[in-house]
């Protein structure tokens, strides 16, 4: 390709050559691919290719430090979050203590002869305290849920009966505030799956808010209808529950942002207090987790309808959701379950323990950080029993191995050994492990409750406790320590498993009753003897056995052998003296007596006895 010039010139007959050749151009065209305008686009092109290639390079580069920002702020989140579960178990602990030293001593004295006056003074200031406790136990279980901590335990539930009872608890608030409030229901009773705790929330949040914003003279209705009628969001029906109020109500720009978290309706100066924007938010969460919906319907100076629907049956629930009725009774078996305070005093004051007059009184070991709680448990247990006190877990754990208390009274969060770890220990160390240990908590999880029972407490109480409560139980625990002790000396067969006892004490037990067995005829069998063979010192023996049976290792061995003993006797095939020596007692005399002081009778009357029967 090129442009070219073809000469032509001539010569004529006489050889003289032209002075003005003739000139032709010759212009040949490149190929398209070798024109200018080719150079250019494949130039743009290449550009083109160049740029998205580092365009792919770069976004993959930046999705790559995405995922691992992603994966760092996940990380973060984690931490902060666990900061933040662990700021807010630390500050439960902060604020429910002082909280136990405002409501414990307090529910005392209202149950002391006052005036009107002050009962009522004290009334506002238990109310007081215990819409503290509620907003804060509110707070806990809002950030429970968020963490996915929370865990719907759903069971079959009377609901009708359920609502009622709530409704009764609002009744003496509402006459105070001259409020009408009702219960509707389309049946006497129907059966549905809930989780009860967390349904008696969002309905007592419900109805507080409504007696708050509802002025006197007010209406304030509850009801529960049923649809059977299946839907796309409630394949196997629904039932409804509505809290109706003629309050205040709500502007309509807000019912959008009610139920987020700390939201609060601005009010007027002459209008109710706000709140704090957390019921609402822990109602919505407890809802969407029974797989339920919640339709608010308001009009300001009318009144508001909240509606709830939850799903009829059981087959909405997954597996884990269905598996509460199994955790509530094993909170059934390790602990009493007594919400009435009422009840709880007549029982302390019908069935407490009867010390007999030369009794040796039982000791309590306290161990909790906060001298205030400390010294309150100890004033309040003092007038019954012998107290020994202790700041922390390794001070707690040193005093029980050293003196071996009858009862360990604990805190769980404590500096150093916390109260789970120490209870663990105690149930897993032969000297101790046959001591009754009840755990104090200002945590509220399940899962903390489960912890303590698996690490061997016999009791878990929450902070704020009531003393009534506490008291009915460590009275409950030491009245079966010392049925067990009455029921080895007086009534033990042979087996330890009999016995209401740890795994630990039962196998020592056990094999303490069968040596004894093995060797009931060897008179000088001794308490060195036995030792040895447990593998034990003769002290620890003998404290083992006393905490145990309440018996010395010389009482023990010869009630096994007076057992025994009466036991040949009802066969009838030895004589008395036989069985004596069969038994170990090398003199009859002595066998006589020791059979009669245990049995109120001589070895011939009770085989005279024994061949009546």
């Amino acid at each position: 390709p090129g442009s070219y010039v073809f000469k032509v010139n001539s010569t004529n007959r006489d050889g003289v050559w032209s002075e003005h050749p003739r000139e032709i151009l010759v212009i040949i065209s490149p190929p398209f691919w070798r024109t200018w305008w080719a150079y250019v686009l494949c130039g743009v092109l290449l550009f083109a290719l160049f740029f998205t290639l580092r365009s792919v390079m770069l976004f993959r580069l930046r999705m790559r430090n995405q995922l691992h920002f992603d994966q760092m702020e996940r990380v973060k989140q984690e931490e902060i979050s666990r900061s933040k579960m662990q700021f807010l178990s630390n500050i439960s602990h902060e604020i429910k203590t002082p909280l136990t030293m405002i409501m414990a001593p307090l529910e005392k004295l209202t149950h002391t002869s006052l005036d009107e006056a002050q009962k009522k003074q004290f009334s506002f200031i238990q109310k007081s305290a215990q819409r503290l406790l509620s907003l804060f136990n509110q707070l806990l279980e809002v950030q429970k849920i968020e963490d996915g901590q929370w865990r719907l335990k759903a069971q079959k539930t009377e609901i009708v009966q359920f609502l009622r009872e709530i409704v009764t608890l609002f009744q003496d608030a509402a006459e105070e505030k001259k409020i009408e409030i009702s219960f509707e229901a389309v049946c006497d009773e129907f059966e549905a799956w809930v989780d009860r705790s967390k349904m008696d929330t969002v309905v007592f949040n419900l109805l507080s808010n409504a007696l708050k914003f509802t002025p006197q003279k007010g209406l304030i209705t509850l009801s529960v209808s049923i649809n059977p009628e299946k839907s796309k969001f409630f394949p196997f029906g629904f039932f409804e529950i509505s809290v109706a109020d003629t309050g205040i109500g709500i502007n309509e720009e807000h019912l959008a942002r009610i139920f987020e978290r700390f939201y609060q309706v601005k009010m007027n100066d002459s209008e109710c207090q706000a709140g704090t924007g957390i019921g609402l938010h822990l109602v919505k969460q407890l809802v969407d987790m029974h797989h339920g919906s919640i339709h608010v319907d308001s009009r300001k100076g009318e009144g508001s309808l909240f509606v709830l629907r939850f799903p009829l049956g059981d087959q909405t629930f997954n597996a884990e959701e269905l598996s509460g009725a199994e955790t509530m009774q094993r909170d059934e078996k390790h602990s009493w379950i007594l919400s009435d305070i009422s009840s709880l005093e007549k029982v302390i004051t019908q069935e407490g323990v009867q010390h007999e007059p030369g009794d040796a009184r039982s000791v309590i070991l306290v161990i909790e950080d906060d001298p205030d709680i400390l010294n309150y448990i100890e004033s309040e247990f003092l007038s019954e029993f012998d107290i020994m006190k202790a700041n922390d877990g390794n001070e707690g754990w040193n005093q029980a191995v050293e003196k071996l208390p009858d009862l360990i009274i604990s805190d769980v969060m404590m500096p150093g050994l916390d109260g789970i770890s120490l209870c663990r220990k105690i149930k897993s160390t032969f000297e101790t492990s046959h001591i009754p240990v009840i755990l104090l908590t200002a945590s509220g999880s399940v899962e903390k409750e489960i912890e303590g029972y698996e690490a061997g407490a016999d009791a878990y109480i929450h902070k704020p406790f009531h003393p009534s409560l506490l008291e009915l139980k460590v009275k409950k625990i030491i009245e079966i320590r010392e049925g067990l002790k009455h029921q080895f000396s007086k009534g033990f067969s042979f087996i330890a498993s009999d016995m209401v006892l740890t795994s630990a004490d039962e196998k020592f037990l056990q094999r303490a009753i069968d040596y004894v067995k093995d060797h009931l005829a060897d008179s000088t069998l001794s308490t060195e003897q036995m030792g040895k063979y447990l593998g034990i010192s003769r002290v620890h023996l003998y404290r083992k056995l006393k905490a145990l049976t309440n018996q010395v290792p010389t009482e023990f061995i010869r009630t096994i052998r007076l057992k025994q003993a009466a036991y040949l006797l009802a066969q009838k095939k030895l004589n008395i003296s036989e069985i004596a020596y069969k038994v170990g007692f090398n003199s009859h005399q002595y066998f006589t007596n020791s059979f009669q002081k245990y049995y109120n009778m001589s070895p011939t009357e009770y085989s005279k006895q024994n061949e009546n029967e």
